[in-house]
């Protein structure tokens, strides 16, 4: 007598095929396209961002590259479109991550809740208490700011002003060249990398004239501009020269 053999026979569910290009800086999303494979379909914008979060809860391949601050321009350029179409959603937001205590915090509280479980383990609830409150004031300690101490001050660079000739016009000079040489300074200070240490100022009286002679002692950090920095020092030493009625 033949036998009839039985068999179950399930379909095959087909696996939707779906791959995406994110583009996002250190806290939000910039840009999302993506490629229904299954259905043959682009999309681009916030419709392929609300497919791809629905997918957030299956397995998935992920490549990450890394962009410096040119290429992630440049990238937002050639995908203007995209990018204009794709709302800026936080990382956190889009994967639903809320937020949480800050980690320091967090391992502090956990260290914190095994030292007092172990105490209780021993039974002793008053050396519980106790120790909650010794590790409360060496945390206070321990989060105190040091006092900050004053800054140093600044001095500025040692000036030698030299004039030759009748006494009765030096004092009246000597404002004149200070001025001077406080604004050079002035313009000097702004100039990155470099310092001004010292100067001389030499002046002689003639008839009707002050022959001025100045000499700038500089600090230059990079050696590639000496030279600049010298006409820039130059300039404002001819810039500034003091008209003397």
């Amino acid at each position: 007598m033949p036998m009839e053999r039985s068999s179950k026979y399930s379909p095959r569910i087909p696996v939707k095929k779906y791959y995406f290009t994110v583009l996002m800086d250190s806290s939000k999303i910039l840009a999302v396209y993506g490629k229904l494979l299954t259905a043959g379909r682009d999309v681009v914008g916030k419709e392929a961002l609300d497919i791809l979060q629905k997918l957030l809860s299956n397995p998935m391949v992920v490549d990450v590259y890394t962009l410096d601050e040119i290429t992630l321009k440049l990238s937002i350029a050639d995908n203007l479109e995209i990018y204009t179409n794709t709302p800026k959603v936080g990382i956190d937001e889009f994967l639903g991550i809320s937020e949480k205590e800050p980690i320091s915090e967090v391992h502090e509280k956990e260290k914190l809740l095994e030292q007092v479980l172990g105490e209780v383990k021993k039974g002793g609830v008053k050396q519980v208490s106790e120790r909650k409150e010794k590790l409360g004031e060496r945390r206070l300690v321990d989060v105190s700011k040091p006092t900050p101490k004053p800054a140093p001050k600044k001095e500025g660079p040692n000036v030698r002003i030299e004039i030759i000739g009748s006494d009765a016009f030096k004092p009246a000079l000597e404002r004149a060249f200070r001025e001077y040489f406080d604004m050079i300074f002035k313009n000097v200070r702004d100039i990155d990398g470099v310092t001004l240490k010292s100067a001389e100022i030499h002046g002689e009286i003639g008839t009707g004239v002050v022959h001025l002679t100045i000499q700038l002692n500089a600090n230059v950090e990079d050696e590639k501009k000496v030279e600049t920095v010298k006409r820039k020092i130059l300039f404002f030493a001819n810039r500034h020269v003091p008209v003397i009625g």
